[in-house]
């Protein structure tokens, strides 16, 4: 169809960034680990301070470094969580959804639930929740061609867990931001399950009160059948 055709060369057309982006991770791969530790960071930087957790040990980075101490373990670590960033694309109008995935808007607009999100936009940041009922669930929708670097959890963990050793930081970090959200979001769905209960014992009270008071306008047959009862 001559619509699809349309939207096929727009793609590719607008494709050109994740190439890019794809080429450069693989050149990444060939430097050495302290070139691939300061490309990876300055590269991912603005993104990665749009995250909180990731936010807190680059200040913690920031401090180590001020201080005169050695700090190739902790930038190692970011260039780890760098190289598990991976670009997805979507054509305009199409639709996705991930739970347990951190998304950073990199190019276009996306309609999120009932909001407009532009470039440099995060969502998922509690990607790193193991309970997924607590995870806040979105709904992306591509306004235009848009470009997205995902972080999956399983990846996420598995830096973590090579670098518990040598660089605990990150997932004491990480840690911390788990068990605060986790908290809250566990209260306010304990709030919502006792209005609903509360809700649903007040029905139940109502109901017999309700159905007593509409008995005198049953139809004849029903009538019937109350007065025989009488």
């Amino acid at each position: 169809p001559t619509e699809l055709r349309k939207r096929l060369r727009t793609f590719f057309l607008q494709n050109r960034h994740q190439c890019n982006f794809i080429t450069h991770q693989q050149l990444q791969k060939d430097m050495s680990a302290q070139l691939q530790a300061e490309v990876c960071t300055v590269v991912n930087l603005p993104w990665l301070r749009k995250v909180p957790f990731f936010n807190n040990f680059l200040l913690h980075i920031e401090a180590v470094d001020a201080a005169g101490l050695d700090a190739s373990n902790l930038h190692a670590c970011i260039a780890d969580v760098a190289q598990e960033l991976e670009m997805k694309a979507y054509a305009q109008r199409e639709s996705f959804s991930d739970v347990q995935v951190l998304h950073i808007l990199a190019r276009g607009l996306v309609l999120l639930n009932t909001r407009v999100a532009s470039n440099g936009a995060v969502w998922g940041e509690d990607f790193v929740l193991a309970d997924v009922p607590l995870i806040q669930r979105f709904s992306g929708f591509a306004l235009t061609y848009v470009e997205v670097l995902c972080l999956k959890r399983g990846s996420f963990m598995d830096v973590i867990g090579r670098r518990r050793a040598n660089c605990p930081e990150l997932g004491q970090i990480v840690r911390r931001y788990c068990v605060r959200i986790a908290v809250f979001r566990g209260i306010l769905a304990e709030a919502r399950r006792l209005k609903l209960l509360q809700i649903r014992e007040e029905e139940q009270r109502t109901a017999p009160q309700i159905s007593m008071q509409e008995l005198p306008s049953l139809p004849g047959t029903a009538e019937l059948e109350v007065d025989n009862l009488r």
